[in-house]
């Protein structure tokens, strides 16, 4: 498939997967930015990467899989699935593909507990976040009134969302009732990752084309990383020294050093890439491609 193609394809699958939340963030954004460049949300006018794909397998993932969480023993990928309210679990030995269905109304972020026992699922449109037992497969929705596009949690079950329409990160509980910190100042997040001490947040800022750093001690702003258009969906290596950007839809991940803090190779993917994930092992990166109901598997 051309470049051109992929772009067209693309540009068919955004207008026929109408997105409330996202057309929410664009409208505040003509709002507050000017001179925004918002036009770069469309995906036949997105810039793509001129380097060949690299080797890629590609795996089934439900319809619209929109953000990824691995679980951490490695064993499965979780995936949102945005136009069927689901989430599909994708294991990967054997690609046998599960659903729990009935979730939350278009969920965007997701994010897996450090037992491995349960998930959390935001919904912007629903102004929700769900607490999935993956035992029994039951969710308990938690309506806080609030759009959460992206999650992300630590290792003592700290939950972390990005209020992209405040401008602001939540750090609260697995079903939304505490408050336990309010970060303000991040413009436009959408994508949240934290490192394994939970001393540094890192949120990816969709309309000023960076990602923020976030001292969690002083809850305040230590550097901007100027990336590529769009970014997305975060995933941070298990070393914390690389950090990777999907950028929707413009069909690349940006690979950051932190210690440099700059981005330092653009890896090419396709199908509307929202949502990133690693292995355990720092070795593999999972994609989602938004526009072509997959997940596409690198080596990195």
């Amino acid at each position: 498939m051309t470049d051109q193609q992929r772009a067209e394809r693309s540009a068919d699958a955004a207008d026929s997967t109408p997105d409330p939340a996202f057309e929410r963030l664009l409208a505040k954004a003509r709002e507050t930015m000017p001179s925004a460049r918002t036009a770069a949300t469309d995906p036949a006018s997105a810039p793509r990467p001129t380097t060949p794909l690299p080797t890629a397998r590609k795996l089934s993932a439900g319809t619209s899989p929109h953000s990824i969480a691995m679980s951490p023993d490695g064993v499965r990928l979780h995936v949102t699935n945005f136009r069927t309210g689901s989430v599909s679990h994708l294991t990967l030995a054997d690609q046998t593909l599960t659903t729990t269905t009935g979730v939350l109304e278009n969920p965007y972020g997701i994010a897996a507990a450090p037992d491995g026992k349960s998930l959390v699922v935001a919904s912007p449109t629903q102004e929700a976040l769900a607490h999935v037992d993956l035992a029994d497969g039951t969710s308990v929705v938690s309506v806080f009134g609030r759009a959460p596009y992206g999650v992300c949690m630590g290792a003592e079950g700290r939950v972390y969302l990005a209020l992209g329409l405040e401008d602001t990160i939540l750090v609260t509980d697995q079903f939304a009732k505490a408050d336990f910190a309010t970060i303000p100042g991040v413009p436009f997040p959408v994508g949240v990752a934290v490192d394994h001490d939970e001393t540094r947040l890192y949120a990816s800022c969709y309309f000023s084309d960076t990602v923020a750093v976030i001292d969690l001690h002083s809850r305040s702003p230590l550097a901007t990383i100027p990336v590529d258009r769009g970014p997305y969906g975060l995933a941070l290596s298990p070393d914390g020294s690389t950090l990777f950007a999907a950028h929707f839809p413009f069909d690349s991940v940006s690979r950051i050093d932190l210690a440099r803090e700059a981005v330092i190779d653009t890896i090419p993917v396709g199908g509307g890439p929202r949502g990133v994930a690693l292995s355990p092992a720092g070795d593999r990166l999972y994609v989602t491609d938004f526009f072509e109901d997959s997940v596409t598997e690198l080596a990195v």
